[in-house]
């Protein structure tokens, strides 16, 4: 289980790092808790953020479960957007597909 990454380039880069990592072990599931950038920069509130964590997190071979956190959405109010629309972005960009956890 992972969260409150990334929230910068340095973190961007750790969290390759932590993914190499994580696709060499045998794993029934990983789980990011949400907060996937900062929003006091606001950058967990823009669609490029979003598409390179989705990217980043693509590379995961395992099941993934992705929980929204508050920067990505209800935070993003404090810099002028509405946070349902974040919301909506974040489904978006960051649920792309749904797959079972159940073995096949």
């Amino acid at each position: 289980m992972l969260g409150d990454t990334p929230y910068s380039e340095a973190e961007v880069r750790k969290l390759d790092d932590l993914t190499g990592r994580i696709i060499a072990q045998e794993l029934a599931f990983v789980v990011h808790v949400g907060d996937i950038g900062t929003s006091a920069l606001s950058q967990a509130c823009s669609d490029a953020w979003l598409e390179a964590r989705a990217r980043q997190f693509a590379k995961i071979r395992h099941p993934f479960i992705l929980l929204p956190g508050d920067n990505e959405w209800s935070a993003c109010a404090r810099h002028g957007l509405a946070p349902q629309a974040r919301l909506a972005a974040w489904r978006k960009i960051l649920c792309r597909t749904v797959a079972a956890l159940a073995p096949h």
